[in-house]
């Protein structure tokens, strides 16, 4: 399933790692997300620094540290969004299906010990999410098909998962409470008198009340959160996966596998990179291709089928990059999000070299792209750069000059405004306006 692979796409490699420094290669290279591993501050020898460098290394750390969490917490309430959209099918063949990929997914994400490790309780949500996807869906299937032998086996996995939900949530409790019975048996044993008893039984008593009511009271917290969480769930999240199902790499394998041979393979031997990420009722960026950059093979995010790197949008990030943050005001200013792809997967620097290609090669990479443009389904789109024209302007390609109008076109094949432009980062801010003040006619 979608939420699956983006779950283990996202959360997986996204532990220990953060979002650095954004890196440019040539005057047409588009950056990308860069996450590196952090070592651990209590490594780090303070005495032979003084107190307000090893305090400022402090800070750093701790700086590091909260937004490694806040990538973890973006990709964990991404990929809850993602689980909440999934409908639960009513077709016994289809909801068997799903119980299945549930029950995987659910021994696959077991709830982690909470206790001073934030980093848990926010992937514990995802699991928590799981847990409830799957016990409604459990239900759906004992409406429809109660004497289905197979519902017994997903139930029992349900009251066993449960189950262990409960403990890990209560632990510290239970053993508190183990605790004190066990030195009220031990008391009673001793003493042997009925005033102690009674003193030990109240003590006990009004303990078990305490608790009680602090559990009552966290309870009630967590049951208004869950109405806040689902609340604000209700409204669909603006972010899909462009490569669902493993649309885009199996594409980019099938293709790099036809053409090993008949293209060089200083372009074949390196990893395509693709963008993962939509967003809805988005304003399109388009570049050309990836640039070359070998530290990519290392920072960038790499396909479950381990043959091509992608990246996750930058949207609404609150560290995302400089150039990410210029499309993401530009597209704003026309009262929308944004997307960002490249129209080519593969990493040259040299765009005449790739252009120079087998055609057939260039010819399959455009027409997965032009599909991914469909399914983001932009309110206008914004190609970069005069190779982007080169590549599909012209009377038998994408775009037709004769759709011209007022110095926009139309995507083939649907009813999406174009423009061709510069990149807007290197724009002036009048050629901006000018710009905006076309899409906000048009949008």
């Amino acid at each position: 399933m979608g939420f699956g692979e983006s779950f283990k796409r996202e959360v997986g490699k996204n532990t220990g790692k953060m979002v650095s420094n954004l890196l440019f290669g040539d005057s047409h290279s588009t950056p990308y997300r860069r996450v590196e591993g952090r070592k651990n501050s209590k490594n780090i020898v303070t005495s032979s620094f003084d107190d307000a460098r090893a305090q400022e290394i402090l800070n750093r750390s701790e700086r590091e540290r909260k937004n490694q969490l806040y990538a973890v917490d973006s990709a964990v309430l991404q990929n809850i969004d993602l689980l909440n959209s999934q409908t639960i099918p009513t077709e016994k063949r289809e909801l068997l299906q799903l119980l299945s990929e549930l029950a995987v997914q659910l021994k696959a994400n077991t709830w982690g010990e909470e206790e001073n490790d934030d980093e848990a309780k926010i992937r514990n949500k995802y699991t928590d999410a799981l847990l409830e996807k799957f016990r409604l869906s459990v239900y759906e299937f004992e409406m429809i098909s109660p004497d289905d032998p197979h519902l017994e086996i997903y139930k029992q996995l349900l009251s066993k998962t449960k189950k262990r939900r409960f403990w890990k949530k209560n632990k510290s409790w239970i053993c508190l409470l183990s605790l004190l019975l066990l030195i009220a048996i031990v008391f009673l044993f001793v003493t042997y008198t009925l005033v102690s008893s009674i003193v030990l039984g109240s003590l006990l008593i009004i303990g078990g009340l305490i608790l009680f009511l602090l559990k009552r009271k966290k309870k009630q917290k967590e049951i208004q959160t869950a109405k806040d969480d689902l609340a604000e769930n209700r409204q669909e999240s603006v972010f899909f996966d462009l490569n669902m199902n493993g649309r885009i790499e199996k594409a980019l394998a099938l293709i790099w596998g036809k053409y090993n041979r008949s293209v060089s393979p200083d372009i074949m031997q390196r990893k395509p990179i693709f963008s993962a990420d939509g967003v809805r009722d988005s304003i399109l960026f388009v570049g050309v291709n990836p640039s070359y950059n070998p530290d990519d093979d290392r920072n960038l995010i790499l396909s479950s089928d381990g043959n091509s790197l992608m990246y996750g949008s930058f949207y609404q990030l609150k560290d995302a990059p400089d150039y990410f943050r210029s499309l993401e005001k530009f597209a704003s200013m026309a009262g929308k999000g944004y997307t960002h792809i490249n129209l080519l997967y593969a990493r040259e620097d040299d765009r005449d070299v790739l252009l120079r290609c087998n055609n057939d090669f260039i010819r399959e990479q455009l027409e997965l792209t032009y599909d991914t443009i469909i399914r983001i389904r932009p309110v206008a789109i914004i190609f970069f750069s005069d190779y982007c024209k080169e590549l599909i302007f012209g009377a038998d390609r994408w775009i037709d000059p004769a759709s011209e109008n007022d110095g926009h076109y139309i995507l083939k094949g649907t009813g999406i405004p174009v423009f061709f432009s510069d990149d807007i980062t290197v724009m002036d801010e009048s050629l901006q306006m000018k710009l905006i003040r076309k899409l906000k006619a048009i949008v």
